[in-house]
């Protein structure tokens, strides 16, 4: 007796939107997961390098914000600028850009 195999096609994340709150020199992100995803979300500067990891990890279903101070990995304040955020998960991959400014 043969054994069927049904594929399921994965939910993806479909929207995400940056908020930015200029003069405070706070970012932040918001984004929906609509089923459990591995969501990985970075910082990069004008000049494609690596900032900050903002969020590394299996989320829930839900709606997220997530703050970004200013600070790079090492918790230094990083210069005023032009910054890109990356957000990584399955059927997605998208980068948007910011300034910061104190």
């Amino acid at each position: 007796m043969p054994i069927g195999i049904t594929e399921e096609k994965a939910a993806v994340i479909k929207h995400w939107s940056l908020s930015v709150y200029p003069g405070f020199g706070l970012v932040r992100i918001h984004y929906d997961v609509p089923a459990p995803f591995f969501i990985r979300l970075s910082v990069y500067d004008a000049n494609d390098r690596f900032v900050k990891t903002l969020m590394n990890g299996e989320q829930k279903p839900g709606i997220y914000t997530v703050v970004w101070d200013g600070k790079d990995g090492h918790n230094r304040q990083v210069p005023n600028g032009v910054y890109f955020y990356r957000l990584d998960a399955p059927g997605i991959t998208d980068t948007k850009k910011t300034v910061l400014m104190r």
